[in-house]
């Protein structure tokens, strides 16, 4: 876990409790009340990183990032109209943003030869996308295009955290973590809708971000601390 002071600890907790409080006390669907809860567990998740003693375009990266995915939250809240579209363009924009941060600060190169266990991981991470690409196109109809795309960018995200110099096991845990949770949506809107996908995808993506967040905010204190 990365030192947090009191700023942080407030704001993280405040963040845990509105994502907890978006599982068990639910607001009216579609609300102005429960898009504000959705989106409010990575907004204080991003004050929290602002707050804290790191300066640097890492950090102004990372705030970037964790806004863009409340900005996803919020247009995934709307049930007023469609806007799934612009969902997916917020968490593509993001997953973007933690693509630069894992390029950025990459322990070793592809298919090197200290990263024969990184390069395997990828290659997993390639295969379980072109899988889940595979299984859902016939069911993606005129989603096709920005499916593809937003699975290709996640997938680079898992990649570039496999190869990135944060934390290994919490960076990677976080990045599989995001997959997984947008896999479920994909089958869960476009296949076969179930009972818990909402609380399945909503947790392991909270957990998706927490795990990535800690894991560079983790690795930048080491580096300035060396």
């Amino acid at each position: 876990m990365p030192s947090l002071n009191r700023q942080q600890l407030l704001l993280i907790g405040t963040s845990l409790i509105a994502a907890m409080s978006y599982l068990l006390v639910p607001f009216e669907v579609g609300s102005v009340l429960i898009i504000i809860q959705k989106s409010l567990a990575c907004i204080c998740l991003a004050a929290a990183v602002a707050l804290g003693g790191l300066t640097g375009q890492t950090r102004k990266t990372l705030v970037l990032a964790l806004l863009a995915s409340s900005a996803g939250d919020a247009f995934l809240a709307v049930r007023s109209s469609d806007m799934f579209v612009q969902g997916l363009g917020s968490f593509l924009i993001a997953h973007l943003l933690y693509i630069r941060i894992f390029a950025r600060h990459r322990a070793v190169g592809f298919f090197s030869e200290h990263s024969r266990k990184r390069d395997l991981l990828s290659l997993l991470t390639v295969v379980l996308a072109g899988g889940m690409l595979f299984i859902l196109w016939p069911a993606l109809g005129a989603m096709k295009i920005p499916v593809f795309l937003y699975v290709t960018v996640i997938a680079a995200m898992g990649v570039f955290a496999i190869y990135s110099a944060f934390p290994t096991v919490m960076v990677v845990a976080g990045a599989f973590s995001f997959i997984f949770s947008d896999a479920n949506i994909a089958v869960n809107k476009f296949m076969h809708p179930y009972d818990l996908a909402g609380p399945i995808i909503w947790i392991t993506y909270v957990l998706a971000q927490y795990l990535i967040t800690f894991a560079i905010l983790k690795g930048l204190q080491t580096k300035k601390a060396s």
